[in-house]
């Protein structure tokens, strides 16, 4: 699976996006189909989330992942 390594420039984005939009982490949630705890491990660097996932967040809030972190970095791990 894919991971999103060094996106704390992502995060930054993703919480000013929800800021400016005023939806909380469990809108965020909500919308994602999530818990609260999972969208709180993200944004707080307790959690290395998926490249999808991310993405999840991105669509959801109308920013670009390219747009916002152009030096994230992706880590493969192997799925057995």
């Amino acid at each position: 699976m894919e991971r999103i390594e060094n996106y704390n420039q992502l995060v930054k984005i993703i919480r000013e996006a929800m800021n400016r939009r005023g939806v909380t982490q469990t809108e965020l949630a909500k919308a994602l189909k999530v818990k609260q705890p999972q969208i709180n491990r993200v944004l707080t660097f307790k959690n290395s989330p998926s490249v999808d996932f991310v993405f999840e967040i991105c669509n959801y809030l109308k920013i670009s992942i390219a747009a916002a972190c152009p030096t994230v970095s992706i880590n493969e791990e192997s799925v057995l």
